[in-house]
């Protein structure tokens, strides 16, 4: 069973976690895979924090060798504004470089990003920057609109928003967070990454570039040039346009974190 860092999105649903990770061990995707660290990104609001307190909860009961490293969005509440959406990239960013140090240590063997949970912008930003970023693989969980609805947040909290043990201990709560054991309609899809690019060449030019230091001829340099994210100034010499400022900057946090 290959040893991974898996990236996951949480929203109000925890079963997207703990039925991904079911999915994994029961080698859904070809393979099985043990996710040894769970680096879990979502919002600072007590709906979400609750969610992941469910995660913790059950991963604590059934996967007690597995890790879960909160990545909260501090002071975010929901996503709503180009900021949240910057500050949301810098999220996946450094749990990425977190596990891309365990991954040169041998710690796991693979970096794994699961995008089910949470808003549409953070599967959407997840996704691409997996393309871009060193990810082995990135995938979905689907399940049935019942099972969704009765794996909401709310559907496990007491009056006073407490958690209810009792509810989240029942065999019903199995089908919900566990639906694999029960037989229950779910399944795991594999959404295809393609890394056009060398990621340490990347790293590199864009350390050079932001010092505005002479560098020579290269694919990378022509690829971000066509695509706007650079502007020549001289022949050996070029300067990033507001286009490409974002990426540069998720470069400088990634190499500096």
């Amino acid at each position: 069973m290959k040893a991974i860092f898996l990236i996951s999105s949480l929203g109000m649903s925890p079963g997207v976690v703990t039925g991904t990770i079911d999915a994994l061990q029961y080698g859904e995707l070809g393979e099985s895979y043990n996710p040894k660290f769970i680096a879990i990104i979502t919002t600072d609001n007590e709906l979400t924090r609750l969610s992941l307190e469910v995660v913790e909860y059950d991963i604590k009961k059934n996967n007690p060798h597995i890790q879960v490293l909160p990545y909260i969005i501090k002071g975010l509440s929901d996503i709503t504004t180009i900021e949240d959406n910057n500050k949301l990239m810098r999220e996946f960013v450094s749990a990425v470089k977190e596990g891309d140090l365990m991954k040169k240590r041998g710690v796991i063997e693979e970096i794994h990003v699961n995008i089910a949970g949470g808003r549409k912008t953070m599967s959407g930003l997840f996704a691409t920057l997996s393309n871009i970023f060193p990810v082995d693989m990135v995938y979905h969980l689907i399940t049935t609109p019942e099972i969704e609805q009765q794996g909401f947040i709310k559907n496990f909290l007491n009056n006073d928003n407490s958690l209810n043990k009792t509810k989240l201990d029942s065999e019903a709560s199995k089908g919900i967070f566990h639906p694999k054991t029960k037989n229950l309609p779910t399944v795991l899809v594999e959404i295809p990454i393609l890394h056009s690019v060398n990621f340490d060449d990347l790293l590199e030019l864009s350390s050079k570039i932001e010092r505005n230091e002479a560098v020579s001829d290269h694919y990378l340099i022509e690829l971000m040039f066509k695509q706007g994210i650079l502007t020549r100034l001289t022949h050996n010499k070029y300067k990033i346009t507001q286009k490409g400022r974002l990426l540069f900057e998720l470069f400088i946090n990634y190499k500096e974190k």
